[in-house]
């Protein structure tokens, strides 16, 4: 018993240690070669510090979140654009508010920046022209930077192999 409280303690400071280190000391002190050749420590609209320390330092583990985040809104623009079209208030909403959340756990924070402002001038029923145009500019970048990592770590890009057929 007295072993794995010990244990426990042990991995809490760990933790407690790569949180507070700067990225590129945990990637070439604890990162095995592939992680620490295929995650750079910045990308252009992603705090990669962010993510990784919500991945618990983990690039095996954050690095799937990137790619699983990339796969699943890579259709974000026309998606947004079309319920904006729409007028669907409550959809509109739900779908900032769930996009906002996911790009704030990867470290997205100009997405998430903009999300939140989005989500306040939906509610109060304001005109998002603005916001849109911001929203797509960061969104461009942080989708170029997420394709640059998934090309770099030899992922496939469904979006390639749709438009090959």
């Amino acid at each position: 018993m007295a072993q794995a409280a010990s244990g426990k303690i042990r991995l809490q400071l760990q933790l407690k240690l790569l949180m507070s280190e700067p990225i590129s000391k945990i990637l070439s002190e604890t990162v095995a070669a592939p992680f620490a050749t295929t995650l750079p420590e910045t990308l252009p609209g992603l705090d990669v510090g962010d993510g990784l320390r919500r991945a618990t330092g983990r690039p095996d583990r954050y690095l799937p979140l990137l790619e699983s985040f990339r796969r699943t809104y890579r259709h974000c623009l026309a998606e947004l654009s079309a319920l904006l079209a729409a007028g669907d208030r409550d959809a509109t909403l739900a779908f900032v508010h769930k996009l906002k959340g996911t790009a704030g756990n990867i470290g997205a924070r100009e997405v998430f920046a903009v999300c939140v402002a989005l989500e306040k001038d939906i509610r109060a029923q304001r005109d998002t022209t603005a916001l849109q145009q911001r929203f797509e500019q960061s969104w461009t970048q942080l989708l170029s930077s997420l394709q640059a990592l998934a090309t770099s770590a030899g992922c496939h890009d469904p979006d390639a192999a749709e438009s090959a057929r």
